[in-house]
C-alpha cells in the first residue's frame, strides 16, 4: 500500500521576480477560433479525460508582457489542473515512470514573438477508480465524509450529495503496484501533481524555473 502523503506536490510557482506576473498566460488571442470541437473552449470540458479530438493550442495562449519564460507555465485556461511545461522539463519527464497522462504540442504567444517548444501536459483521472478508498478518508467541506468505500459509493456520493465536486482526500492510498510511479494526478477529489522523492530532487538540483514543490 502507498500513502500519498510520502510524496512532494509540484505546483506552479507564484513568486513574482521569478516569474514575472501570475498567472503568466492571461487570455486567449483574439485570432483563435473557439467553438470547434479541437479548440481551447471545447478541449475544457474534458477534465481527466481523453477529447474525442486533439486540440489545436497553437496561436491561442497569450502571456502577460511582464511574465518570463519558465519550465512550468501557470494558466487558468483548458481543463482543471492541467500544466504547459517546457521541452526541457518533458525531457526529463521521459526518463521516469509516468501516470495517465497525454502531451500536446503548443506555443505562447507575447507581444509580436511566438515561443515554440512548449507542451500541455493534460491529466487523465484512470487513478481514481486504482485508489483503496477504504483506507482512504475524505472531507467535505468541513465535515467527515464515512462511507465511501469503493469506487462505486464515490460516484454514488457524489450524484447525490456532491453535485459540484466539492469533495476532497484528506489521506489517500494506491495499491504497492503503483509504488515505481514519479509523475501523476488521481483527480475528482484530489487535483495534486504527485512527484516521487528522486523526480522532485533532480528538479530542485537542475533549478527547473516556474516551480513550487511541497515536500
Amino acid at each position: 500500500m502507498i500513502d500519498l502523503s510520502d510524496f512532494s506536490v509540484l505546483e506552479t510557482s507564484t513568486i513574482l521576480k521569478d516569474i514575472g506576473d501570475f498567472p503568466q498566460i492571461i487570455r486567449i488571442d483574439k485570432a483563435y477560433k473557439l467553438g470547434l470541437e479541437s479548440s481551447i473552449d471545447v478541449f475544457a470540458n474534458y477534465k481527466g479525460s481523453i477529447p474525442k479530438k486533439i486540440p489545436n493550442l497553437h496561436d491561442c495562449l497569450v502571456l502577460h508582457p511582464k511574465s518570463k519564460l519558465t519550465d512550468l507555465v501557470s494558466c487558468s485556461l483548458g481543463p482543471g489542473n492541467d500544466l504547459i511545461i517546457s521541452e526541457k522539463l518533458k525531457t526529463l519527464l521521459a526518463h521516469y515512470e509516468l501516470g495517465p497522462l497525454k502531451f500536446y504540442k503548443c506555443n505562447l504567444l507575447q507581444g509580436r514573438n511566438k515561443i515554440e517548444e512548449y507542451y500541455w501536459i493534460h491529466f487523465l483521472y484512470d487513478l481514481m477508480k486504482e485508489v483503496l478508498f477504504a483506507k482512504s478518508e475524505f472531507r467535505l467541506g468541513s465535515d467527515v465524509v464515512t462511507g465511501i468505500g469503493s469506487y462505486q459509493d464515490y460516484v454514488n456520493f457524489s450524484s447525490k450529495h456532491d453535485p459540484f465536486g466539492f469533495l476532497r482526500a484528506t489521506k489517500l492510498f494506491l495499491p504497492s503496484k503503483f509504488k515505481k510511479l514519479d509523475f501523476f494526478m488521481i483527480g475528482g477529489f484530489d487535483q495534486n501533481v504527485y512527484l516521487s522523492e528522486a523526480l522532485a530532487k533532480v528538479m530542485i538540483k537542475q533549478k527547473f524555473t516556474g516551480i513550487f514543490i511541497k515536500t
